[in-house]
């Protein structure tokens, strides 16, 4: 209430007499570090929401939006990895806004500090601890992946993505952009068989179908003849809006 209040002062107070018993206390930490974020201390509220991070035992993405804001008000980029990342694990899936938010927050952090993209797989390998949900973890992987891709970090968007498909190998989008990254490394081998896996997964989805199409051609791809004939009548397929199969890729033969 004194919070909503903006009596920050008088939300410290009551805050510090359950501290002076208990260091720990998640809430009076919590309370203690969000009315000084509040009230433009933001160098003095990190002990505290740290602590309350730590001292909570649930998935608590509250505290870790306001430990990630408190860090990043003070220019410390890299400290605030861990609690932003822990906002990705943590979020909605089916909170669009949300994680749009999470995702161009740390897609800010990684722009503004370069060490932060080197440390940040050894942070999401920390973060992963605190959660043992399969497809938590796998959706938070290609989420980081396609981040990392963004900002040109594509050796850590590679890991990122292999790692997020070890726990859901299903995902289409996620063999196109590593299939992106090594025809852009040259590797045209790679690549097509990065693209035949993600035309198995996303058969409807027309970028896959013009890059498999388009490697197809080059002579140095191992790709039958008679496949880059098939993907150029689905792709005026895909461009005319005509109806495909149900499962358009059993129709196809790819190698």
């Amino acid at each position: 209430l004194r919070l909503a209040q903006r009596r920050y002062k008088e939300a410290i107070e009551f805050a510090d007499a359950d501290l002076k018993t208990n260091k720990d206390h998640a809430v009076a930490n919590l309370a203690k570090g969000q009315a000084l974020l509040l009230d433009g201390h933001a160098d003095r509220a990190i002990p505290f929401l740290s602590r309350a991070l730590k001292s909570t035992n649930t998935n608590d993405s509250f505290i870790a939006d306001l430990l990630s804001r408190a860090y990043i008000s003070n220019g410390q980029y890299s400290e605030a990895l861990e609690p932003t990342l822990l906002m990705l694990v943590y979020s909605d899936l089916k909170d669009a806004e949300a994680t749009k938010n999470v995702k161009r927050r740390l897609q800010m952090i990684l722009k503004k500090d370069p060490f932060a993209r080197s440390e940040v797989l050894n942070v999401m390998e920390i973060v992963q601890k605190r959660i043992s949900n399969p497809d938590k973890s796998a959706y938070a992987y290609l989420a980081l992946g396609d981040i990392l891709d963004l900002v040109g970090a594509k050796k850590e968007a590679l890991v990122a993505f292999t790692r997020g498909l070890e726990n859901k190998p299903g995902v289409g989008r996620a063999y196109l952009r590593i299939g992106i990254i090594k025809e852009e490394e040259g590797d045209s081998r790679s690549a097509s068989q990065y693209y035949e896996m993600a035309y198995r997964y996303s058969p409807k989805d027309r970028e896959t179908a013009a890059r498999l199409y388009r490697i197809a051609n080059r002579s140095n791809a191992k790709l039958k003849l008679d496949l880059a004939f098939q993907l150029k009548k689905r792709l005026r397929a895909l461009s005319s809006g005509s109806q495909v199969a149900s499962d358009p890729a059993s129709s196809l033969q790819l190698p």
